[in-house]
């Protein structure tokens, strides 16, 4: 009879903030893994990505493997904190359902980055925010891949460390403007940053 390595779960214990993923990684016990949310906010996926919730509060996660082993690990999904100073990238037009920038706001972002050129940057925190033309869950990636672009670029143009830059979707569910209205969809397809000055 072969041993069955006890179940081990990585991370056991985590802090995010809120809009934030995070994918478990488990070992031991008998594949395939099966996890699910036992309380506090967010969704899991079958396979381990855990997706925060838009409010904060405590979840916790289980792990289940084939023979019935199960594990848990405890996130606790965090307000972002007030930023130092906010840049709404309001001008950030992207072609609709995709990651990609027109040209004229190409430049609009070179612009942005310029005038953080100079700056002690601490941290900077992305927000990817949607209309809602789409589903909730298309317009939630989106959103993530839309800050991703927006993360790899200025960890680019500001030689910044990766750590130092997080990006969060937050899907359709912050809208600043009407979504009836071509104008106001537009201006709901946005990305904020949020800067953190060095103390």
């Amino acid at each position: 009879e072969q041993n069955i390595l006890p179940l081990k779960i990585k991370p056991e214990k985590e802090e995010i903030y809120q809009g934030a993923s995070l994918s478990f990684e488990t070992e031991g016990g008998v594949a395939p893994y099966q996890y699910r949310l036992l309380s506090g906010p967010g969704v899991v996926s079958l396979d381990g990505e855990y997706r925060s919730a838009l409010h904060t509060g405590e979840a916790v996660i289980e792990v289940r493997d084939e023979v019935g082993q199960k594990m848990t690990a405890q996130i606790s999904v965090i307000a972002v904190p007030k930023a130092d100073r906010e840049i709404a990238l309001t001008n950030l037009e992207f072609i609709s359902g995709k990651d990609v920038l027109t040209p004229r706001s190409r430049k609009y972002l070179q612009k942005n980055i310029n005038e953080l050129r100079d700056e002690k940057i601490g941290k900077i925190i992305i927000e990817g925010h949607t209309d809602n033309v789409g589903s909730a869950e298309s317009n939630l990636k989106l959103s993530q891949k839309r800050a991703n672009f927006a993360k790899r670029t200025l960890i680019e143009k500001l030689s910044l460390n990766s750590s130092a830059v997080k990006a969060l979707g937050f899907g359709e569910e912050q809208p600043i403007a009407d979504n009836n209205t071509i104008n106001g969809r537009q201006t709901n397809r946005r990305v904020m940053l949020k800067v953190y000055f060095k103390k």
